[in-house]
């Protein structure tokens, strides 16, 4: 089953603050209504037979993986990615136990990396980070990261052709 956050998010009183979003929460609502359905629309597959369920057609393919440690399991998840088929354009990781000072210890060919920084004091079940492929310049959006106890988000605005898109990776 996979978590969404956005989900309940809809049409719920914007007067309410033990939310993760700010004041402009009406801004938000557009993007927050588009994440709710990605998510819902997502699926989880074995990294090995994904290559297997990736449309030919798409231009921008991404991909959410939960590392579970970059220390223990990163040179294993780039060897697998180097064997699939399909070439992502944005590849997401959360519970990279990784602060954004470390993020150049652990580099994907053809991609540039975005860490944001992990819950401090926290070692295990924190930190993401964004691989963005070489073919796209991409930028951090400040306005939507946010390090909380409860919650991680880190996204960057890729410029892909003459439009933008934010792509973020969001871990409770």
């Amino acid at each position: 089953m996979i978590y969404n956050p956005f989900k309940e998010l809809i049409g719920l009183d914007t007067e309410s603050d033990d939310k993760f979003y700010s004041e402009d929460f009406l801004e938000s609502f557009d993007c927050i209504n588009q994440a709710s359905t990605i998510l819902e629309n997502c699926r989880s597959y074995k990294l090995k037979s994904i290559h297997e369920k990736v449309p030919n057609n798409t231009d921008f393919g991404t991909m959410f993986y939960n590392i579970d440690g970059n220390l223990s399991n990163f040179d294993t998840f780039s060897a697998e990615l180097s064997m699939q088929k399909f070439t992502y354009s944005a590849i997401a990781l959360a519970e990279t136990n990784v602060s954004q000072n470390k993020g150049d210890l652990y580099k994907l060919s053809n991609y540039s990396h975005f860490y944001n920084d992990k819950i401090p004091n926290k070692t295990k079940g924190t930190g993401v980070c964004l691989y963005i492929h070489c073919s796209f310049n991409a930028t951090i959006n400040d306005k939507l990261i946010s390090t909380t106890k409860n919650l991680e988000s880190l996204f960057v605005t890729v410029n892909k052709g003459n439009e933008k898109v934010n792509v973020g990776v969001v871990y409770r």
